[in-house]
Parts: structure tokens; C-alpha cells; sequence
């Protein structure tokens, strides 16, 4: 059994690519494991959680979406897998509140994914769903109202 991260990292992808997510998992773990400051592979490794449309793997892959998007924090895909989990976390909810807090935490990292990806006016369209769903001056708050705020620098 190697100790190498990316011999796992490989392997997961292929077989998450070769639509078999639940399979992809086993490695991933094993790559995370590994290479535990690696935020690529818990990118992957969140992304292949969600794909086994297993709800009890939803915290788990916020879990690392979360501390890879701490390390790499213009992760686009990042972003879109933690916008898709909390979208779940939303779903299952029976709370109305929790429904509209995760739906909140959804919709700021769908527009923190846009804004890396220099899709602007996305990002603000999803910033402002999302600010209407925290509290003023909380810390997503200001993240959303951040993202609103912001402008692309003239080139004079």
C-alpha cells in the first residue's frame, strides 16, 4: 500500500469520473489522510460525498469543502460542491429557519463561486438572495454585502 496522496488522489478520480462517486470515497479518504493540507483533494473528496447522494455524507463533505476553501479560498469549484451540500442541508430541513439558513449559506457561496469566476453580475444576483438571509453585520453578512460592494477597478 503506497503512502503516496495522489496514487489515492488518482485512483478516486477515475473513479468518480468513471460514475462510481461511492467507490471514489474509500481513496479520497485515504489521499486526505495523507495529504491532509492538500485542498484539491478534499475539493474532490466533498465532491464525490455529494455524488453519492447519501444525506448522512453531506456534513461530512461540508466538513472538508470548508477546510479546504480555509486553504484556497478562490477555489470556484469549492464553492459550487459546499453551494450544492448546503442546497441539500436546506432541502432536509424541517425547520423553516434552518431551511433559510442554509439556503443563505447556498446562495453566498454560489455567488463567491461566480464572483471567482468573473461572473459579476451572477455573483451579485446571488449575493443579494444570500444577505437577505443573515443577520445584518454577521460575518456571511458582511462576505455577501462584500461581493455586492464591489466593483472592477478602472483601467485609467
Amino acid at each position: 500500500k503506497p503512502d503516496w496522496p495522489y496514487f489515492y488522489e488518482i485512483k478516486g478520480q477515475f473513479l468518480f469520473e468513471s460514475g462510481n462517486p461511492a467507490a471514489a470515497v474509500v481513496p479520497l479518504r485515504e489521499a486526505v489522510t495523507l495529504a491532509p493540507n492538500e485542498p484539491l483533494i478534499r475539493v474532490m473528496l466533498g465532491q464525490a460525498l455529494l455524488g453519492t447522494n447519501d444525506p448522512k455524507l453531506v456534513d461530512e463533505a461540508i466538513t472538508n469543502l470548508r477546510t479546504a476553501l480555509a486553504r484556497e479560498d478562490s477555489s470556484a469549484m469549492g464553492y459550487r460542491q459546499i453551494a450544492a451540500a448546503y442546497a441539500r442541508k436546506a432541502d432536509a430541513a424541517q425547520a423553516a429557519g434552518a431551511k433559510k439558513q442554509f439556503m443563505a449559506q447556498a446562495e453566498l457561496a454560489s455567488a463567491e463561486a461566480y464572483f471567482y469566476e468573473g461572473q459579476l453580475r451572477l455573483a451579485k444576483e446571488q449575493a443579494k438572495r444570500a444577505k437577505a438571509g443573515f443577520v445584518d453585520g454577521t460575518p456571511s453578512w458582511i462576505k455577501a454585502d462584500d461581493i455586492l460592494a464591489f466593483e472592477v477597478p478602472s483601467t485609467n
